[in-house]
């Protein structure tokens, strides 16, 4: 019985991860340009401009993102161009 009872467990946890509703993914082959100020606001220019493949960033708290950066008081605009199917 108790095997029976795991049984279905098992595939009712597969069936509800099959039939719920998923999120749409964006499907991006180009990269993210990732732009750094000086400056919480995003003015001016960028003091240093990447490129990045996925975004997965941890600046720490005292570390400054990019050489000549302050370690506070800096905002990054990251951007990208995305494909989005319908529905």
């Amino acid at each position: 019985m108790k095997r029976h009872l795991s049984t279905l467990a098992v595939l009712a946890l597969l069936l509800s991860a099959v039939l719920l509703p998923q999120a749409a993914l964006a499907q991006t082959t180009s990269p993210w340009q990732v732009s750094y100020f000086n400056n919480t606001n995003w003015s001016g220019a960028p003091v240093y401009t990447e490129y990045a493949n996925a975004i997965s960033y941890n600046w720490g708290s005292d570390m400054p993102p990019v050489p000549n950066m302050p370690s506070q008081n800096w905002s990054a605009r990251l951007t990208t161009n995305s494909f989005f199917y319908a529905g």
